[in-house]
C-alpha cells in the first residue's frame, strides 16, 4: 500500500517538474521552449492522476485477498469443499 502511494506521488511530482521546466540557455540555434500554459499543466496533471490510478489498480487488484479492496475467500472455500 505504501509503495503504491509513493509511486503516485513520484509520478505527480515528475509531471509538475516537467511542466515547470525552463529552457536551457545552451540550446542549439536559439530554439527555446514556450512558457507552460495553465491548460497544458492541467492536462499533464490529469494524465498523471489517471496513470497513477491505473498503476494503483493494477497493484491493488494483483492481491485480491489483501489490501483496500478485498474479496472474501468463503465462496472459494465452499466451492472447493465438494471437490
Amino acid at each position: 500500500m505504501i509503495g503504491s502511494i509513493q509511486i503516485i506521488a513520484a509520478i505527480g511530482l515528475s509531471v509538475v517538474n516537467l511542466a515547470r521546466a525552463q529552457p536551457q540557455p545552451s540550446m542549439a540555434r536559439g530554439d527555446q521552449l514556450a512558457d507552460p500554459e495553465p491548460i497544458v499543466i492541467g492536462a499533464l496533471v490529469v494524465f498523471a492522476l489517471s496513470a497513477a490510478a491505473a498503476i494503483f489498480l493494477v497493484l491493488e487488484l494483483g492481491q485480491p485477498f489483501s489490501g483496500i479492496m478485498q474479496i472474501s475467500s468463503v465462496p472459494l472455500r465452499s466451492a472447493l469443499a465438494p471437490l
